[in-house]
């Protein structure tokens, strides 16, 4: 699996087993009321007000690592 970026699309990142959960955990939701957001990462990272964006996309991809067979 390549690493996830700020320019990685949020749909293909719905489909990664795992991702959905730690985007909860770490309260990031990767739906809105009209499905999947369709656009990067990076704009929904800062749409949602996240801090630390890179810090939240470097502990998805450690976290998907950890997920890989």
């Amino acid at each position: 699996m390549d690493h996830i970026t700020r320019d990685t699309l949020v749909e293909t990142i719905l489909e990664i087993p795992g991702a959905i959960a730690y985007g909860i955990q770490n309260g990031v939701s990767f739906f809105t009321c009209s499905g999947g957001y369709p656009c990067s990462l990076g704009k929904l990272l800062a749409d949602r007000g996240i801090a630390d964006p890179e810090g939240f996309i470097a502990g998805l991809n450690a976290h998907l690592e950890t997920k890989s067979p």
